[in-house]
């Protein structure tokens, strides 16, 4: 059986927004080595968007840091009845929002690349689960690379 310090040894927690890292990950946090925000700016939401400037400024655990990629604004816009993974994190059933599904489409090359660098040398990498837990498209795009 593997045990906590396996899992947490030399770890990194790759979480979406700040506030996952305690909303999905509260039982591992204070264990992890470090860990990393994909996503800062709130796409229309300045009061967001501040508020995690905030957080990420004052924030508790040791070794934090943020890829401070801005969201793509495309909570709810894939088919959750019928998801349909892509390479870029889901397929979406609306034609309507060309452009923030553009925006985050783009996205996932530029994830994977700043990922590949601030996660050199973990042993362990710790994120959302295949379908963003409660159907949150930018956590299964974190959890795609």
């Amino acid at each position: 059986m593997t045990t906590l310090r396996e899992i947490t040894d030399n770890s990194a927690l790759v979480v979406a927004h700040p506030d996952d890292e305690i909303l999905w990950f509260s039982s591992i946090v204070k264990n992890v080595d470090r860990i990393v925000f994909c996503f800062s700016e709130a796409v229309g939401n300045s009061v967001y968007s501040e508020g995690r400037k905030l957080v990420l400024r004052d924030f508790p655990h040791k070794q934090v840091s943020t890829l401070d990629i801005k969201e793509g604004d495309v909570f709810d816009l894939a088919d959750w009845k019928h998801p349909q993974p892509s390479v870029d994190g889901l397929e979406f059933r609306r034609t309507d929002v060309r452009r923030r599904v553009r925006r985050f489409t783009c996205r996932i090359s530029v994830i994977c690349a700043a990922l590949r660098e601030v996660l050199k040398g973990y042993r362990n990498v710790i994120t959302h689960n295949p379908w963003g837990e409660y159907g949150h498209e930018e956590h299964v795009q974190v959890y795609r690379p």
